[in-house]
């Protein structure tokens, strides 16, 4: 006796689709009803699905699932639990990095909040940055292209900044990507026209970045003098947590002001 897919679903507690798809591995091997033109399923092909579901719960992959079917001897399939227990522990390893990261970028993301409007001393993170400056008629790809390499592994820590400086005069906000120094970075040489920007002890603030430069850092200005903290006159922005609203990206911009030494 056979049954059709929806019947033995029902009792299986799974979809059909979930089924259809075991078949289309190859796993199960259902026969066509010729009157109805239907698949139907044997109580073998239910035993097998049974089986799937096992190896499934144990993480055991599709293709070492097949390799059982097709007839792995007893005393080998020691071998598919091994190599599932390395790739569960690989799995691990990577989760337990992720979480890590995450959990870096929730504790950056509640200080940016709380930073907002609030002022505070401390360095200015060290970072390789693109040495010309991006124009605003210029694609971000011709920018980057023939400049700096920048890896799949690299974007994390790429951020847009920016670079003011009240003593020129010219009123102008000079934009580039820079990317968080790392020795790797600075090993693998995929810079190629780099400025290093080194530590500097700052009045640091967050602000939500906008092209009004003077709506930017008159705040942090007016804190310094209010403190009796001289300022070397340089502004340094980075991109923090990003944000979008009807459609257009923004972000949460740190501000770091050298102070004269």
């Amino acid at each position: 006796m056979r049954l059709t897919v929806g019947e033995i679903s029902k009792v299986l507690g799974l979809t059909t689709e979930n089924i259809r798809y075991y078949v289309r591995e190859g796993l199960i091997k259902p026969e066509k009803n010729k009157d109805n033109n239907y698949w139907e399923y044997s109580s073998e092909d239910v035993m097998y699905i049974s089986d799937i579901l096992f190896y499934r719960s144990m993480g055991i992959s599709i293709d070492n699932i097949r390799k059982i079917f097709d007839g792995m001897p007893l005393e080998n399939i020691s071998e598919v639990i091994d190599d599932t227990i390395s790739e569960l522990k690989d799995k691990i390893q990577e989760y337990t990095m992720l979480l890590e990261r995450i959990q870096g970028w929730q504790n950056d993301y509640i200080r940016e909040l709380q930073e907002i409007g609030e002022f505070r001393k401390g360095k200015m993170p060290p970072s390789l940055r693109v040495s010309s400056y991006h124009r605003e008629d210029e694609h971000i790809v011709d920018y980057l292209k023939g400049r700096i390499t920048i890896e799949k592994n690299d974007w994390e820590d790429v951020c847009e900044s920016f670079y003011f400086n009240l003593n020129d005069g010219d009123n102008v906000l000079h934009k580039y990507i820079s990317v968080a120094k790392t020795e790797e970075r600075v090993r693998n040489n995929r810079y190629f026209d780099i400025v290093e920007e080194p530590e500097k002890t700052c009045l640091i603030t967050h602000v939500l970045f906008t092209d009004n430069v003077d709506e930017m850092i008159r705040p942090i200005i007016e804190y310094a003098k209010n403190n009796d903290i001289t300022l070397t006159g340089e502004f340094f922005g980075r991109e923090r947590t990003n944000f979008y609203i009807e459609g257009r990206r923004h972000w949460v911009c740190s501000i770091y002001a050298p102070i004269e030494e």
